[in-house]
């Protein structure tokens, strides 16, 4: 373009060019309407997790990256007992706020 200092080589654009050189493989099919939705949910569900207590954040965010109940207990303070009611509690919570906010069954 005239407003940039790069030449046009006029050369083909290959998606090819990239697995190629790379090793990069290009998705299937992208299905947009679905990665909006999903964009949503997501900003929908940062604003629960703002809402909620540190401790009670910190416990969803421990069970995100896979820890165990026990795990949790200990980094916590807290019971296993206690750390496996906390956890259905903040589900609930997390599902409620989700259906209020549109998304009756987002996963």
């Amino acid at each position: 373009c005239s407003q940039c200092d790069k030449k046009r080589t006029r050369s083909v654009l290959s998606l090819n060019r990239f697995l190629e050189e790379d090793g990069y493989e290009p998705l299937d099919t992208v299905d947009i309407a679905e990665l909006v939705a999903y964009g949503m949910i997501l900003k929908e569900l940062y604003v629960i997790l703002a809402e909620l207590e540190p401790e009670n954040r910190k416990i969803l965010l421990l069970f995100s990256i896979g820890k165990s109940e026990r795990e949790i207990a200990k980094e916590v303070d807290l019971s296993q007992k206690g750390v496996n009611k906390r956890k259905t509690k903040l589900f609930s919570i997390v599902r409620e706020r989700l259906e209020i906010a549109g998304y009756s069954n987002p996963f």
